[in-house]
């Protein structure tokens, strides 16, 4: 008798930074089949067929089939909410992409062009970039840390722009991050702050807070 041919499904492979054919080796889910009294959930271990890298796929039920899956395992890529202004979003998502394909020294040239983005996002178009966030330091759009932060992405795109030398991996995912974490700070967790202390003064003045926008964990 035959062995059944293994299910294969396509995939992103961020190892391969190519479309590749997932090898499934076992499903399971949170409920038995036919069970309403739950929203059943679905797991899938997968292998690439390429190099061999191991993923799991989630899925949601939706009406009688399973939903499009979504990769758990390896972390993909995150996707900045809505409360970032898309130039900005575009060029994260640009950088991310050079990333997977292992192009590091663009991955640092998108990085900076964030930077740059946010700085004209935030009203600071005039000058150079280096002008730019020593401004936003100085008026306190930003601290001290995150200024470091948003130089030395600075520094590594114009290295990566103008030098010879690639620059390195952990650099360019360094430079990532940092970069990541100045979008968090202004489009995120300072607008997120701000709709918090409005709730908080609401109630103080006895006012009723949920007629506030509420604040969103975006």
């Amino acid at each position: 008798m035959s062995a059944q041919p293994a299910e294969m499904l396509a995939f992103h492979c961020p190892h391969c930074s190519k479309a590749v054919l997932l090898e499934v080796l076992r499903r399971w889910s949170n409920v038995p089949e036919g069970d309403d009294e739950w929203e059943p959930h679905q797991w899938t271990a997968a292998m690439c067929t390429s190099c061999g890298s191991p993923f799991v796929l989630y899925q949601e039920r939706e009406h009688s089939d399973w939903g499009t899956p979504t990769q758990e395992y390896p972390q993909p890529d995150r996707a900045l909410p809505f409360s970032v202004p898309q130039s900005i979003r575009d060029c994260f998502a640009e950088a991310q992409r050079c990333m997977r394909a292992r192009s590091y020294t663009a991955g640092a040239i998108m990085a900076r062009r964030v930077v740059e983005n946010i700085r004209k996002e935030q009203g600071y178009k005039k000058g150079t970039l280096f002008d730019s966030l020593k401004s936003m330091r100085d008026d306190g759009v930003i601290d001290a840390r995150l200024y470091e932060w948003a130089d030395t992405a600075r520094e590594v795109g114009n290295e990566g722009a103008h030098d010879t030398t690639p620059v390195s991996r952990e650099d360019a995912m360094q430079v990532l991050l940092f970069v990541e974490a100045l979008v968090d700070y202004l489009y995120v967790f300072r607008k997120r702050y701000a709709k918090f202390q409005a709730r908080r003064q609401a109630l103080k003045e006895g006012k009723d807070p949920d007629a506030l926008e509420p604040v969103r964990f975006e």
